[in-house]
Parts: structure tokens; C-alpha cells; sequence
């Protein structure tokens, strides 16, 4: 077989056709008798004959596709056979008209705006250039041009319809090649506001929360959609923005407007609404009719001017809710907390005073106004109280003797007029003690008058540290932050305490002891088992301390004399005596203290003393709210009770059946230790001691008794200096050795003596 064609060419291109140019190659040596041709598209894999009866070396081959690429190959045949196929050549047909857009669609967007949408033409025949939009309404038509296959239509009436076809365009080289139109589609554009208000609106006030609005429909044509009501909108001069009220329907045409504030002027507009809200008409005012006010005064203060006035004052409801002219203000008052009687007043003032008030009690206020409709609310309770005053007198004063003290108690005012802060006990005492001289029927009278103030938070005072025949006058008055009230009546009583007092603290204790009284006696009793004990341990080493003494040998050298002694003692104090005359001086040779530091310690001792125990006595004297103590004036010499214990006595008479001795608060505490200086029988005295600094003491003239200035302060036991006396004689009998006369009834009279 001969071999393929060469050489293949392409020409003469439209848009349906190709023409096609070829040489043959080697025959065979057998002429080549006729030509096939295949051909196939670009996207096919079959090859297809278009003929193979083909005698010449060009062919064209029509009813091609437009804008399509197709291949072509020629075989040659000769006696022997078919060639094998040539190369294969290609080339795209031209373009052409392109068929009508598929699909076309359109939306409403809104009142000015169709969105159209479509598809590409079934058969483009070409590259798609260009798409051309014509729409119309029943006025007029337009053109517009995309390369997109989607198209936003502007511009368009509100609510009006719309017609829209397309058509493609290919080509372009060097002019376009448009197709066919699409069929139609309509849409109608979107609505949109009036463009007009209703006309003739008119408002009325209809009552003190109404008006009521009249108006006309807007013109026709100016609708740009469906009418489905009316927006009312209305306010007052403060407010800052509208209250709008939606009304359904076009053919609604009036509306009562409630819910409104009295007195108060109104403005007022309407629009009707499609899809959007048209224009608003023109300001329309009107004012509602007069009411009560709806709201209270405020800012309402009560103040205190006096204990029986107060002043109130407040500010007027707020313009907005007056709701008319305020012709005038009620104020009620009355007692707080109470459900008594109230009282009201009427001013045209925004302050009154309220006269006439109880004192110091708590009022309520309540203000409210009126117009000439009738009253507001009234403002919320504002309390307050008047101003403090002075207490009435207290009541109820009574007292309460104890064994050491008087209670005295009372009730607080009936009227306290304030809030009481204090009470002032006013005290007047006056004492009166009794002393008989000794050896005469003389009864002397020692009268005490003492004024006191207490001031006490408690309804009660304790009056304690008086002892004797006391008789009480007082009274107590009440205070307030203005000051004292009124004392109450006098109240006199009189008391006679025999045991005194040592310090206003005890008696403070003394509800504490009688509480546990089993449990004090019990431990009484223990300690007094504890006290025997030790009084029995000190007495065996006391007879045991006698008895190495008297084995000891002690000797006395005395000044003029000098003879043995006989030592007595009482358990408190010590002297010697001997058995016919008086010693008036002497020294002491022994280890004692006192006599190696002073040899000329003299002593002076009753003359034929059984050695019975002498008296050491104290006397304190404390009263009401002082630690005031008074004391028998000690003796300076021995001289000052009868005897010179420097002078002899050539007589033999008997002295006087006294000892004297002077112990300072020293010498005391050595009692109390059982010092070495007692024990040997040294007797201490100041009045010859060269080193011992001596007191002047105011001589008791009248041989009464001494009274000592009593000294403020807290009340405490001191140790003076003491009188050493034998027993009472029996004049005295009557007293125990617990009064407190006594001392200085006895003192006085041996100082006399």
C-alpha cells in the first residue's frame, strides 16, 4: 500500500466549515486511486469518516459547530490497500451568533431596586462578550449592558411593575455577534413610605388623662404601597423623646389618647406607614384638663426649735405632676408611734411651725398639697422630737438600813422631760456622840454636821462609813442634757452603827458575803482551827525563850538605885515593877537593841501591878466618802500624865495605877514581830531617844475630846502612836472594848486624871 499524505494544511475557516489541503507520499508503485477523510471533535475519542471517495488532495467539511476545535487525518488508497492514517491536524471553527440566555429571573429588592439573575446560551457559539438588559413599565423602557450573568436594576418607581428580557453577544472581532432576545419576566419594584401625611389632623382634650386626634387620609398616588395604619406620637414640653402609638388600618381615622398627665399641654403628630413611615404632619398642641396632684411635697424637714415647738418645711410636687394650680398645703402631725389623736393645718406657705407640743416626745409629719380639683398624696412619715426640758422630781424615795450601811433607792421622774444622763444625791448628816467623864456624872456631846453631793447614773446610792447617832436629810434631783429638775421631798431617818466602817469598798462587797455566807463560815472556821494551832506553837516557844532567859544572868545598873527586878508580861507590852517603891529611871544592861544603843531607855511602873494585861488602843473615826481619821494626842512626856521619871519621890505614896509608854509606827511593827528589844524587857520611848526626831502635840486644855480635821481620799488603817492604859476602872464598865468611845472617852479622862 502506498504511504500516508503529507504535508496536511488547514484553510478557508468559518463558522460551520474547513477546508483542508494535503499531498499524497510514496504510491507503492501502484497509482493512488482516492483519499478518506476522518474527522473528530476535541473533546470526542471517536474518529468519525466525513468520505473516502475523495479523488482530489483538498477537501471542506461543513455543518461544523461554531466556536469548535475538530481534528482531521487522511488515509490514501491504491490496488494494494488503505495507507496508515496521516498526522492528524486541528482547528477551531469561527464564531457566530450565540443562541437566546436561559433562565431568566427577576426579585424584588426593595422599592427602587429588581435583581435580575439567567444562564448562559444553550449554544454560545462563540466567547460570550456581552449581555444587554431591556426592561420597560407602562411609561417608558431602558438598556443596559453587563458582562456578568447577574444584574442589580436601580433607579425604578416604587411599587410599579417592570418587564425584562436579555440577549447574548459573541465575536467582538470586529463586531459583535448578539443573539436573540429571552422571553419576558415581570416583577413589580418593592413599596416604600408615603410620600405624603394625612391631612387636617385636630386634637382636643377630652379630660384630665385624654385627647382625642381627627385626621384625613393621604392623596392617592401618594400612597407608594399598601396603607396598613397610622403612627400617632405625642409628648410633653420635658420630655425628650415621642411615645408613639400604632393605629391599624387606612380607613382609621380618630384616636382617644389616654393615660395622660392632668394640666399638662400636649403636642401631637400623625404618619401614615406602608412598608415605611411617611411624613409626619405638622405639630398639633392641646392641653388636659385640671386634676390632683399625683405626686407628694418633697424634701419635707422636720426640725426641732423648742421642747413644745417644731419647725416643718418642704418643696412642691414637681411641675410635672401638680396637675393643676397648687392653691394651698395640709399638714398632719401627731404623736409617732401612736394611734391617738392627729391634728392638721392648711397654708398657703411651703413652712410652718407646729406650736403647743408635748415635751421632748417624738412627732410625725405629713405634708400634702390640692388644687381645686382636691388633695395629693401625702409625703412619706418624717419623725423627729422636740427639744429636752427639765426632769420632773424623782419618785418612789425610799431607804434601806443594813447592819453597816443605808440603801437608799427611788423611781425615775414621771415626766423626765429628756433622757435623764444623771442623779444627784444632796446629803445632810449630823452625828451626835455621848461621853460621861470619869468620876462625875458630866455627859459631854461631840455634834457633827457634814453636807455631801453624789452623782450616780443608778436609781440608788449605798451610804456607808457613818457610825454613832447619825440622823440623814436628803433629796435627789434628776438631769438632763438642760439641766437639774426639781429635788424631791425630803427624806429624814436616823441610824446608830456601833462597829465602823473601814472603807466604802467593803460595803460594796457586803451583798457577796451574805450570798456565801455557809462557804465564809466554813473557812472562818478553818482559819480559826489554823490560828490556834499557831497560837499554841508560838506560846511553847515563847515559854521555851522565858526559860533560857532565866538562866541567863542579867544585870542592872541604875542611875540612883539598883535592886532586882520582877518581869511581867501581857502578850502586848512589857514593863517591870518591884514591890514597895516607884522607879522612876533607869538603865538596862542586857543584849537588847534598844539598850546598847541607848543606855538611858527609861521606863515607869505602878507599884504593886499584879501584871495583868494592859489595853493597847487605837482610835480611827472615818465617815461618808472620806478616809478622815481622828487620833488621841499623844502624850510628849511621861511628866504630861503626872510623873517626872527624872525627879524622885521622897514620899512613899503609891503612884498612880498607869504605866505610859510612847511607840511610834516603828516600835509597833516590832510589837507585832516580837522583837528582841520587848522580849528583854526594853521598853522604847522616844522621849529619850537623843537620835528619835520629836513631835510637839497640841496640849488638850479642856481634857476633851480631840477632834483631827477629816482629809479626803480613799480610806486606809495607819499605826500611830499609841497609849499603853490599864483596864477601864468601872465607871466604864458599860462600854465593850469594841466602841468606839472609849478610847477617847478613857484617854481623855486619865489625861485629865
Amino acid at each position: 500500500p502506498p504511504n500516508e499524505p503529507l504535508n496536511l494544511k488547514i484553510r478557508e475557516i468559518t463558522s460551520t466549515s474547513l477546508q483542508i489541503l494535503w499531498h499524497s507520499g510514496f504510491n507503492g508503485y501502484s497509482p493512488i486511486t482516492s483519499y478518506k477523510l476522518e474527522i473528530r471533535r476535541n473533546s470526542a475519542r471517536d474518529w468519525s469518516t466525513v468520505s473516502k471517495h475523495i479523488n482530489s488532495e483538498n477537501y471542506t467539511v461543513d455543518n461544523l459547530k461554531p466556536y469548535t476545535v475538530y481534528h482531521l487525518r487522511v488515509f490514501a488508497e491504491n490496488k494494494i490497500g488503505w495507507s496508515r492514517p496521516s498526522e492528524s491536524v486541528w482547528n477551531r471553527t469561527g464564531e457566530d451568533s450565540p443562541s437566546s440566555p436561559t433562565g431568566l429571573q427577576c426579585q424584588t429588592i426593595n422599592s427602587s431596586t429588581i435583581f435580575l439573575t439567567w444562564n448562559k446560551p444553550s449554544l454560545p457559539n462563540g466567547k460570550l462578550r456581552k449581555y444587554n438588559i431591556q426592561y420597560s413599565n407602562q411609561s417608558n423602557h431602558a438598556d443596559v449592558s453587563t458582562a456578568s450573568m447577574t444584574r442589580y436594576i436601580r433607579g425604578l418607581q416604587p411599587f410599579t411593575w417592570y418587564t425584562f428580557r436579555i440577549q447574548a453577544a459573541s465575536g467582538g472581532n470586529p463586531v459583535l455577534l448578539w443573539g436573540n432576545y429571552s422571553s419576558y419576566v415581570s416583577c413589580r419594584s418593592g413599596q416604600a413610605a408615603p410620600i405624603d401625611a394625612p391631612r387636617n389632623l385636630v386634637v382636643t382634650a377630652s379630660g384630665p388623662h385624654s385627647i382625642s386626634a381627627r385626621w384625613q387620609k393621604i392623596p392617592i398616588g401618594s400612597e407608594n404601597g399598601i396603607v396598613i395604619g397610622y403612627y400617632l406620637q405625642y409628648k410633653t414640653p420635658w420630655d425628650v423623646n415621642y411615645t408613639r402609638i400604632f393605629i391599624a388600618g387606612n380607613d382609621t381615622l380618630q384616636y382617644n389618647i389616654t393615660g395622660l398627665f392632668p394640666w399638662t399641654n400636649y403636642t401631637v403628630q400623625i404618619a401614615a406607614i406602608t412598608v415605611a413611615l411617611g411624613p409626619w404632619t405638622l405639630l398639633r398642641a392641646s392641653e388636659t384638663d385640671e386634676s390632683v396632684p399625683s405626686r407628694q411635697p418633697s424634701n419635707v424637714v422636720v426640725k426641732a426649735i423648742t421642747s413644745n415647738s417644731l419647725s416643718v418645711r418642704w418643696n412642691p410636687p414637681p411641675l410635672e405632676n401638680q396637675n393643676g394650680e397648687i392653691r394651698g398645703y395640709m399638714v398632719l402631725y401627731g404623736v409617732a408611734d401612736t394611734t391617738g389623736v392627729s391634728w392638721n393645718l392648711t397654708t398657703n406657705d411651703t413652712s410652718v411651725e407646729l406650736s403647743g407640743l408635748m415635751i421632748f416626745t417624738s412627732y410625725m409629719v405629713r405634708v400634702r398639697a390640692f388644687t381645686d380639683v382636691g388633695f395629693g398624696p401625702y409625703s412619706d412619715e418624717v419623725v423627729n422630737k422636740t427639744l429636752e426640758s427639765y426632769p420632773s422630781s424623782v419618785i418612789g424615795l425610799t431607804y434601806n438600813i443594813t447592819k453597816t450601811s443605808v440603801i437608799v433607792t427611788w423611781q425615775p421622774p414621771q415626766t423626765p422631760n429628756g433622757i435623764i444622763t444623771s442623779y444627784t444625791t444632796y446629803l445632810n448628816t449630823t452625828t451626835v456622840r455621848i461621853f460621861r467623864r470619869p468620876g462625875t456624872n458630866i455627859t459631854m456631846y461631840n455634834v457633827t454636821s457634814q453636807s455631801r453631793e453624789n452623782t450616780t447614773r443608778a436609781t440608788q446610792v449605798v451610804l456607808t462609813g457613818f457610825y454613832g447617832n447619825v440622823t440623814y436629810s436628803l433629796c435627789v434631783a434628776a438631769r438632763t442634757s438642760v439641766g437639774y429638775g426639781p429635788c424631791s421631798h425630803n427624806l429624814v431617818f436616823k441610824t446608830n452603827f456601833t462597829k465602823k466602817v473601814i472603807s466604802e469598798e467593803r460595803d460594796f462587797t457586803s451583798s457577796i458575803i451574805d450570798d456565801h455566807l455557809p462557804l465564809i463560815a466554813g473557812g472562818a472556821a478553818i482559819l480559826f482551827v489554823l490560828l490556834i494551832a499557831i497560837f499554841v506553837c508560838c506560846f511553847i516557844r515563847r515559854r521555851q525563850r522565858k526559860k533560857d532567859e532565866k538562866e541567863t544572868k542579867q544585870t542592872f545598873n541604875f542611875q540612883r538605885n539598883t535592886f532586882p527586878m520582877r518581869s511581867v508580861d501581857d502578850g502586848e507590852s512589857s514593863y517591870a515593877s518591884r514591890g514597895s517603891k516607884p522607879i522612876y529611871a533607869y538603865s538596862v544592861d542586857s543584849s537588847s537593841i534598844h539598850s546598847q544603843t541607848n543606855p538611858n531607855n527609861a521606863y515607869a511602873v505602878p507599884e504593886g501591878s499584879d501584871g495583868s494585861p494592859l489595853v493597847r488602843l487605837r482610835n480611827n473615826s472615818l465617815a461618808l466618802g472620806s478616809d478622815a481619821s481622828s487620833y488621841d494626842v499623844p502624850y510628849s512626856s511621861v511628866a504630861e500624865i503626872g510623873v517626872d521619871p527624872t525627879t524622885p519621890h521622897s514620899t512613899g505614896e503609891t503612884p498612880r495605877h498607869f504605866a505610859n509608854a510612847l511607840f511610834t509606827e516603828r516600835e509597833l511593827e516590832d510589837t507585832r514581830g516580837e522583837t528582841e528589844s520587848l522580849d528583854s524587857h526594853a521598853v522604847f520611848n522616844p522621849i529619850y531617844e537623843p537620835n528619835y526626831p520629836q513631835v510637839p502635840h497640841p496640849e488638850n486644855v479642856q481634857g476633851g475630846v480631840e477632834d483631827f480635821p477629816e482629809v479626803e481620799g480613799p480610806i486606809g488603817v495607819h499605826s500611830y502612836e499609841v497609849l499603853f492604859l490599864p483596864p477601864p476602872p468601872p465607871e466604864y464598865s458599860d462600854f465593850g472594848d469594841d466602841t468606839d468611845e472609849l478610847p477617847h472617852a478613857y484617854t481623855n479622862a486619865v489625861t485629865d486624871f
